[in-house]
């Protein structure tokens, strides 16, 4: 039985769908929010980029960072970060790649950023996560750095 996401949309609506064995059993359709209509230099507030993370990453907060990321993240970003998810391809603007020193050198507070407000297909978790399971996912984004 095979598990597909589909998502379909406009700079306006996004349309999700979770379709396992050909029956739609999930499906949300979301207005998407954007910082700007054309995805250049995503550049966060400099109080954001200032921000420290307030956990430490023991093995638990990055087990916790990557629940949240494989339900939330993975679908676009891949498993390890890689941009190679199930939705990548679909996707105008392909996700990055986590594990690139241009992402690792940003400061926890940015990643908290923009993981928070989102941007373009990648949706705000201001509403979906709490400020300690952002933080989680930053420090999973972290240990992604040390991958090959």
């Amino acid at each position: 039985m095979a598990t597909t996401f589909v998502t379909l949309g406009t700079m306006s609506r996004l349309f999700t769908a979770l379709a396992i064995g050909g029956v739609v059993i999930a499906a949300e359709v979301t207005p998407a929010k954007h910082n700007s209509a054309v995805l250049g230099l995503w550049t966060a507030p400099t109080e954001a980029a200032a921000r420290a993370n307030p956990l430490t990453a023991t093995t638990s907060v990055v087990a916790l960072g990557r629940d949240l990321f494989m339900r939330d993240c993975a679908s676009c970003h891949g498993e390890r970060g890689r941009a190679d998810g199930p939705l990548a391809s679909w996707l105008p603007q392909k996700p990055l790649d986590l594990a690139l020193p241009a992402i690792q050198s940003q400061t926890d507070g940015v990643l908290f950023w923009k993981i928070a407000v989102g941007r373009g297909r990648m949706l705000s978790t201001q509403n979906t996560m709490t400020d300690d399971e952002r933080w989680a996912v930053v420090d999973y984004v972290r240990s992604l750095g040390d991958q090959p």
